[in-house]
């Protein structure tokens, strides 16, 4: 029985290094094809959570316009929707696919990007974020 034993033990042999070379290639292969569509998905992910954030913002402004009788259009500041969190959380809007955070207080980001909520009709119609310069940086309602 010892024999026998003894004799599988020297038998024993390992991956050869062309073996492992496959595999590693394989491994490669599949980490090229996965890792970028993993950071579309991610991006994808992202930008969908925007746009929900800005439906969100959106119901909220509409109730307000309807509650305060704003007035057929105008501009609404996000801090009118935050306060006392009776429209919204009073917590800041992420705007996650620019790596933005607007203040619910100022309406503001650290570098001065601003949330703009317009509405017509008694109706929110666009709800974009611009830089300081005033440009566009994002849409994020209604959906494109």
């Amino acid at each position: 029985m010892i024999k026998i034993i003894s004799k599988k033990l020297k038998d024993k042999r390992g991956f050869t290094l062309v073996e492992l070379l496959v595999v590693l290639a394989v491994l490669a292969i599949i980490s090229a094809i996965a890792v970028p569509r993993f950071a579309g998905v991610q991006k994808a992910a992202k930008e969908s959570a925007d746009y929900a954030t800005g439906e969100m913002i959106a119901r909220a402004a509409d109730i307000y316009i309807s509650v305060n009788d704003l007035g057929a259009s105008g501009t609404i500041a996000l801090s009118s929707l935050t306060t006392d969190g009776q429209y919204l959380e009073d917590k800041n809007v992420k705007i996650q696919s620019k790596d933005i955070e607007i203040s619910r207080t100022t309406g503001k980001s650290a570098d001065n990007h601003v949330l703009e909520i317009t509405y017509a009709s008694y109706s929110v119609s666009s709800i974009v974020v611009k830089d300081s310069s005033g440009n566009l940086v994002m849409k994020i309602y209604p959906r494109p």
